[in-house]
C-alpha cells in the first residue's frame, strides 16, 4: 500500500484549482502496480502494435492464467480446443474511455482492446478454448460471481475445466473520487439523522 504514484493522476490535472482541490480530496493510498504498460505481446503471439491497444487488464488475465496453469503443473497448449470455460469477474473499464478520448488515435484493436467483455474472450481466443468465455461484472462481488458460475458450468459439465478468476484496475482518479463523495454523502445523511438525538 503506497501513496498514488505522482504521475498516475497527472492526466487529469487541468491546472485549475478546482480540479486541485478534487484531487487533494480524493484517497491517494492504494495498491499499484509499478508497471502498467508491461507485457510480454510476442510470447502471446500479439504484435506490439496491437498490444499497445490492449487494456492492461487483458494483459494481467493472459499472464496470471498462464502462470497458474503453469503452477498447476497443466500447460496451457494441452488445453488448446477443449471444452475449457474461461469466468472473469471485471467491473471497471477506464483504459476504453481512456484510449478512445482522441479520435485520430483510433486504431481497428480499439474497440475489443478497451471492451470489458473481451477480457475473458481474449484468453480462450489466445488459449484456443472452446468453452463458454464471460466477463462479470456485478460490481464488488464480480469475482466471486464469476467463482459461482465456474463451478456451475462444471456441474452441468458445460465445461471440462474452468478457469476463474477476475481483475480490477483503476487508471483514473474517477471510481475512487465517486466513492470518496458517496460515503461524504452517507456520512452527511446519519449526521443529519442524528443531529435531533443529539
Amino acid at each position: 500500500m503506497t501513496a498514488v504514484p505522482d504521475e498516475r493522476w497527472q492526466a487529469f490535472d487541468d491546472g485549475s484549482a478546482r480540479t486541485a482541490k478534487a484531487l487533494a480530496d480524493t484517497t491517494r493510498w492504494g495498491a499499484f502496480l509499478s508497471d502498467v504498460a508491461g507485457f510480454d505481446a510476442e510470447y502471446f503471439g500479439i504484435t506490439p502494435r496491437e498490444a499497445d491497444y490492449i487494456d492492461p487488464q487483458q494483459r494481467i488475465v493472459l499472464e496470471v492464467t498462464v502462470e497458474a496453469l503453469e503452477h498447476a503443473g497443466i500447460p496451457a497448449e494441452s488445453l488448446q480446443r477443449s471444452q475449457t470455460g474461461v469466468f472473469i469477474g471485471a467491473c471497471v473499464s477506464e483504459y476504453g474511455y481512456l484510449a478512445s478520448r482522441d479520435l485520430s488515435q483510433i486504431e481497428a484493436w480499439t474497440g475489443t482492446g478497451g471492451s470489458l467483455s473481451i477480457i475473458a474472450n481474449r484468453l480462450s481466443y489466445v488459449l484456443d478454448l472452446h468453452g463458454p468465455s464471460l466477463t462479470i461484472d456485478t460490481a464488488c462481488s464480480s469475482s466471486l460471481v464469476a467463482v459461482h458460475l465456474a463451478c456451475q458450468s462444471l456441474r452441468t459439465r458445460q465445461s471440462e475445466l474452468a478457469i476463474a478468476g477476475g481483475v480490477n484496475m483503476l487508471l483514473s482518479p474517477v471510481v475512487t473520487r465517486s466513492f470518496d463523495l458517496d460515503r461524504a454523502a452517507d456520512l452527511h445523511e446519519f449526521d443529519d439523522a442524528l443531529g435531533p438525538l443529539a
